[in-house]
C-alpha cells in the first residue's frame, strides 16, 4: 500500500521497478550466466551451446510475437496486464529452476534435459515478460512518462545486472564445475522467489490503483511533441532493436569468459564485469533528466556518440591495464543506457500510436520478436568465436574475445545511427503542450 507521504505515481515507480528488476535478474542471468553454466560447470561444447541458446531465442522470438498476438484483446489495460504478468511469473520461475537443475542428473543426460527445460523456459518466459513491458504503455501518457518509467526500468535491471556480475567472480571463478552448479541453482532459487514475490507486489498495488499514469513535467521552454515516439517508423525501431540485441548481447555475454581465463583475479574480474553496468545505472537519472529537455531521437543520437567512444576507448585502452579498461567500461555503459532508455521509451510511444492488428501487447510482441532473434544471432556468433579460439588459455583470450567485445558495439552504434536518420524531423516539433506531472 502506498504511504500517505509518497505520491502514488512515485510509489508506482517504485513498484514497478522492483517487479522488472527481479525479471531482469532472470533475463540477465539467461544473457551471460547460462552459456558459462553451460560450457564450464555442465561441461557442453561451446559451438554446441551457441547454438542451443541461439535456436532457444527464436522460439522464444517467435513464441513473444505469437503472445502479443493472442493477448491483445485480453489485456487491454494495466489491470489485465498486472494479473498476467504475475502469473508467468510463477511459470517462468519453475521453468528456470528445473534448467537450473541440469547438474543433478547424469552426465549422459544432461544435454537433453538442457535443451528440454531452456526451451520450456523460453516458451513460459513471454508470459511474464510481455504483460511487464506493456505497462510502460498503459501506464504513461507522453514521452516525458514514458522516458521517466523507461529510466525506472533501465536503473532497475542495471542494478539486478550489478548484482549478478559483482558476483559471478566470487562464485564462478576458479570453482569446480559441482560447486559451481550447485551455486547457480541456489541463485536461480533466490531469483525464482524475487520474482514471484515483487510481481505479486505489483498485482496488488494496481489492484488499489488500476488507472495509475505516469506523466512528464510541463515545460514551457521545450518545445518538444508530448508524442513524438508514436511519429518514429515502426521499420526503423524494429531494425533498431535487432541490431542494439546484436551488438550488447555479444559484449555481454562474451565478458564472463574474458573476465574468468583474461583476467582470472577475483577483484580484479568484479571490477572489470560491473564498471559498464554501473556505468549505465548511474547515468539513467541524467538521461531522464535529458529526454525532459531534448526530443527522444536527440538523446538517441547523443547516447550512441557516447557508447561508441567508449567502445574505442575500451579497445585502445585496456592493455594499459585494469583501470583504464574499466574506465571506459563505464563510458560504454553510460551511452549504453541512454541508448536503451530512449529506444524503449520510443517503442513505448508507438505501441500507443499502432492502430489495427499491432497494438499493446501485439506491439511489445513484436519488438521484442525482433529484439530477440538478435539476441539469438549473438549467441551463434559466441559459440562460433569460443569454439574457434582456446579462450582458457589467456594469451589467446585476448584476442578475438576482446576483438568482438570492443568491435560489436561500436558497428551496432553505427547501423542505429544511420537507422534513425529516417526519423523524419518534423515529427518531433512542437504539436501540443505537456500535461503536468501528476504526484
Amino acid at each position: 500500500m502506498p504511504s500517505c507521504l509518497v505520491s502514488p505515481h512515485r510509489t508506482f515507480q517504485l513498484i514497478y521497478g522492483a517487479a522488472h528488476g527481479a525479471k531482469s535478474l532472470i533475463w540477465h542471468a539467461s544473457e551471460f550466466l547460462f552459456a558459462f553454466f553451460l560450457t564450464e560447470a555442465i561441461g557442453l561444447p561451446p559451438s554446441h551451446v551457441g547454438l542451443m541458446l541461439g535456436l532457444s531465442l527464436v522460439l522464444n522470438a517467435l513464441m513473444d510475437l505469437s503472445v502479443g498476438w493472442m493477448l491483445r484483446r485480453r489485456v487491454s489495460n494495466s489491470l489485465h496486464a498486472s494479473r498476467l504478468q504475475w502469473l508467468g511469473a510463477w511459470i517462468s520461475a519453475l521453468m528456470l529452476l528445473a534448467f537450473a537443475s541440469t547438474g543433478l542428473l547424469p552426465t549422459g543426460l544432461r544435454t537433453g534435459f538442457a535443451l528440454a527445460s531452456l526451451l520450456a523456459f523460453r516458451l513460459a518466459y513471454p508470459f511474464y515478460d510481455n504483460p511487464q513491458n506493456t505497462l510502460l504503455a498503459f501506464a504513461t501518457h507522453d514521452d516525458g512518462g514514458r522516458a521517466r518509467l523507461a529510466a525506472t526500468r533501465y536503473i532497475a535491471g542495471g542494478a539486478a545486472r550489478l548484482v549478478l556480475v559483482t558476483g559471478f567472480a566470487p562464485m564462478m571463478i576458479g570453482q569446480s564445475a559441482l560447486i559451481q552448479s550447485s551455486r547457480f541453482g541456489a541463485l536461480c532459487l533466490g531469483m525464482a522467489l524475487t520474482a514471484v514475490v515483487t510481481a505479486g507486489g505489483l498485482r496488488a498495488f494496481i489492484r488499489r490503483w488500476p488507472d495509475i499514469e505516469v506523466r512528464g513535467r510541463q515545460d514551457e521552454k521545450t518545445h518538444l511533441s508530448a508524442r513524438a515516439g508514436q511519429t518514429a517508423p515502426l521499420g526503423a525501431l524494429l531494425a533498431i532493436a535487432f541490431t542494439l540485441s546484436v551488438s550488447a548481447s555479444l559484449f555481454g555475454r562474451l565478458e564472463p569468459y574474458f573476465a574468468t581465463f583474461a583476467i582470472r583475479h577475483v577483484v580484479n574480474a568484479s571490477i572489470m564485469m560491473s564498471a559498464a553496468t554501473a556505468g549505465s545505472l548511474l547515468s539513467q537519472g541524467f538521461w531522464a533528466h535529458v529526454a525532459q529537455r531534448l526530443a527522444l531521437t536527440d538523446v538517441l543520437r547523443t547516447a550512441l556518440a557516447v557508447l561508441s567512444v567508449g567502445a574505442a576507448l575500451f579497445y585502445l585502452l585496456a592493455p594499459l591495464g585494469l583501470a583504464w579498461s574499466a574506465g571506459a567500461c563505464v563510458l560504454y555503459g553510460v551511452g549504453s543506457g541512454g541508448v536503451s532508455m530512449s529506444l524503449w521509451s520510443l517503442l513505448a510511444g508507438r505501441a500507443t500510436a499502432l492502430t489495427g492488428m499491432f497494438t499493446g501487447t501485439a506491439a511489445f510482441g513484436l519488438y521484442t520478436c525482433f529484439s530477440k532473434l538478435g539476441l539469438a544471432l549473438a549467441a551463434m556468433a559466441m559459440g562460433l568465436i569460443l569454439a574457434g579460439v582456446d579462450y582458457r588459455n589467456q594469451i589467446l583470450a585476448m584476442g578475438p574475445i576482446f576483438a568482438a567485445m570492443a568491435g560489436a558495439p561500436i558497428a551496432g552504434a553505427l547501423v542505429i545511427g544511420l537507422l534513425s536518420i529516417s526519423f523524419r524531423a518534423g515529427a518531433l516539433s512542437f504539436s501540443q503542450p505537456r500535461r503536468a506531472w501528476s504526484s
